[in-house]
Order: structure tokens, then sequence, then C-alpha cells
């Protein structure tokens, strides 16, 4: 289950957010809404899956009239070549679609009888506001939809057919939303990069910058690549930097590093919050977790027992040594992914 989540209808969905359907996890990557005159309005969704990169559609279409009918579909794109008439031929092509709806079309042998139609103006690829008609089609039991949609470009009509499930939005479970400020964009991290230049600038020195940036710039990433994984990443990393720290009081000697950080980074596998769909993400989440501790602890070495004044060869072994150590962890957390893929994931 997703823990310390706030519960949020899908309606409400935008840009980031994250839902379950299926057993998969899909993101919002845009919304558009689109209406006509007559009352239609249909509220789309673009997500895809965390996993395999799957496109697919959330649609909700709503009818004002003597009473609001609401449907929700979620639906993906289908070849058009494999969409026939009743008598198996193909009726749809780059610009060229039958002058009117055929009555039944059929798909992977199955018959789809049509519905209804309707038209909005909406945005195409280049940015213009064209007529799309969509030609409704459902299977006996009003369940499958095929649609059929027209974008009616000033060059000629460019059809695209879908195929999606009528389901009831309960299905959907709201799985947390990614940062607007920290997004796909990277704009989070740039904020703090420029916002390090102009302290820099300001006369704040560049080693105390890095020592409390390259950390931040880690749990940014791990947020990016989803906010459930920053509890992982902070546990493993102050595990590892006790380790660390007790290790290295006793002990000394670089390889004896790796040695303790990628074998410690190995609990992302097994900790609780590790969640199936993440599994593809582990050896960047157990860099990331490696590369926090080991830069925690290189900056206490540095400013604790580095003698002064420092110079640019001591700054740049400081931040060298995570780097290396950090890319070690990777590779190793990649090669039991390969090696033992279910290893250490829960349900």
């Amino acid at each position: 289950m997703d823990q310390n989540v706030k519960s949020k209808k899908p309606f409400q969905y935008k840009r980031g957010d994250r839902f379950k359907y299926m057993n998969r996890t899909w993101m919002a990557l845009d919304f558009s809404v689109t209406e006509n005159e007559k009352g239609y309005k249909e509220r789309q969704w673009t997500v895809e899956d965390e996993q395999s990169k799957e496109m697919a559609y959330l649609l909700l279409c709503e009818e004002s009239g003597g009473q609001t009918k609401e449907k929700w579909v979620f639906t993906r794109q289908i070849p058009l070549d494999e969409v026939l008439s009743s008598d198996e031929l193909r009726l749809f092509a780059e610009l060229v679609t039958p002058s009117a709806p055929p009555t039944v079309l059929v798909y992977q042998k199955q018959s789809y009888h049509f519905k209804e139609s309707y038209t909005v103006k909406a945005t195409d690829d280049d940015g213009r506001r064209v007529p799309k008609e969509t030609w409704d089609y459902f299977d006996g039991s009003e369940v499958k939809n095929l649609a059929i949609e027209i974008w009616k470009e000033p060059e000629g009509n460019y059809p695209e057919a879908y195929l999606g499930i009528v389901f009831d939005p309960d299905m959907l479970v709201y799985s947390g939303s990614r940062s607007v400020l920290v997004s796909k964009d990277f704009n989070g991290m740039w904020i703090v990069l420029i916002t390090g230049i102009v302290l820099f600038f300001f006369g704040v020195p560049g080693d105390w910058l890095l020592a409390f940036t390259l950390p931040v710039v880690a749990l940014m990433w791990a947020y990016i690549l989803s906010p459930s994984y920053l509890p992982v990443v902070i546990g493993v990393a102050l595990l590892m930097l006790g380790l660390l720290f007790t290790v290295f009081s006793t002990l000394s000697g670089f390889l004896c590093g790796i040695a303790i950080l990628c074998l410690g980074t190995l609990l992302v596998r097994s900790l609780a919050l590790v969640k199936k769909e993440m599994s593809r993400d582990i050896p960047q989440v157990a860099g990331l977790a490696a590369f926090m501790s080991t830069v925690i602890y290189s900056f206490f070495t540095y400013f604790k027992f580095a003698p002064g004044p420092h110079h640019a060869g001591q700054l740049a072994a400081v931040i060298l040594l995570p780097v290396i150590i950090a890319g070690a962890t990777v590779l190793v957390n990649w090669g039991l992914g390969i090696l033992w893929p279910n290893t250490g994931l829960s349900e």
C-alpha cells in the first residue's frame, strides 16, 4: 500500500500526479480540456507507465443536458491499418477517411458498433487549434471502446485509432505527486545551482557551498525519480554514514570504503518501502544514497583534518571519492538486478 499519501480524486489529477490502475503505476505528463457549444466536455490526461514507459490516455467525457452524464475511459493508441470494416476491408489511412461513420468496425476479430460522434476544437502537434471529430464505437457490453479521432488539418483529415475500457474511477488509486518545482525539467536543480553561484559571488566559500549543495541535489534527484524514494535514500545514507564513521575510526582504505557502501546500499532491495515498480530505479536510488553519505563524510574529513589553506586539488579529491563510490554502488546494484531481478522486492 502507498503510505502517507493524501487522497485525491481522479478529476483533480494534474501534471506529475501518479496513480495505480490494473496493477501498474502511471504518471500524468500532460492535461488538456476541450469542449463544444453543445455541452460536451472532454478532460484528457496523457499518462505514462513508470516502469515500461508505455503511453496511454485517461479521459473524462461529460455531456450536459437535462442531467450531466460522465464516462471515464482508459485508452491507448492502436495501429490504424488494423481497424477494418465488417467485411475486413481497410477503411483508414493517412489523409483517408470514410465520408460518414461506418456502422460496424472490426479490430482483432471483435466487432464494435457505432454509437455517437462529437466534434471539439483541439490543439494539434504544431500548436494549431483545429476541429477534432471523434467517432465512438462499443462492443456488445459497452465496456470496450474503439474511438476514431479525425484531426481536420488544413491539408486534409488525419485519422487516429484508440482502444480503451470504460471503467469506474474508484478503480484508480492515487499514489502521490512529483514536485511542481522539481519536475522532469530539473527546474529545481537549476534554481539550487544558480543560488549557489550567486552566493559564491557574494563571498561564500565555494567548498562550503558544495558541502551543502551536493547532498541537496542528490535528494532532489531522488525526488525527481519518485517522492516515495526519499525515505529510502535518506535512511540508507544515514546507515552508511554511521558505518563510515565507525569503520574509519579504526580502519582506513579506499577499497574498504567502496566495499562498505556497495554492500550497505544493497539494503535498498529489502526495505519495506521498496515497491515492485521501483525495481528499475534501484541502482540510481542506491547510488544516490552512497553519494550522499560519502559526500558528507568526505567534506567532514576535509574540513576537520585537511591542512589549510585548501586548494583545488584537495577539493577535487573530496568530490571525486563520492563519485567513484556512488558509481561502484550503481554497478553492483545493476549487476545484482540482472542476476537476481526479484531479490528484495515486495509486492
